[in-house]
């Protein structure tokens, strides 16, 4: 049972689409820090940090995918099989 204080990682997931505005340019970093169950797993963090990467995209916005790693150092492996598999993915 999760604590009723306790936010599951989908749950985060989720609220970070949801209050996702369009060109604010730090909003994952922003969420990050506001949320520090999702800095506490990687696999949670590089899945926002997905959502950022994703929303940006359809929104209509060039994203660097090296400027997107460069930024999250610590996830750096993580992001680059994932981003990699999404540009991958797109052709």
């Amino acid at each position: 049972m999760i604590p009723a204080n306790k936010v599951t990682d989908s749950q985060l997931i989720e609220r970070f689409a949801a209050e996702w505005i369009p060109g604010e340019s730090r909003a994952v970093e922003r969420f990050l820090a506001e949320n520090p169950q999702a800095v506490e797993n990687a696999e949670v963090a590089v899945r926002l940090i997905y959502e950022d990467f994703c929303l940006r995209q359809e929104s209509g916005c060039k994203v660097d995918v090296r400027e997107m790693i460069e930024r999250f150092p610590q996830w750096r492996t993580n992001l680059e099989v994932v981003l990699d598999f999404h540009e991958l993915v797109r052709q």
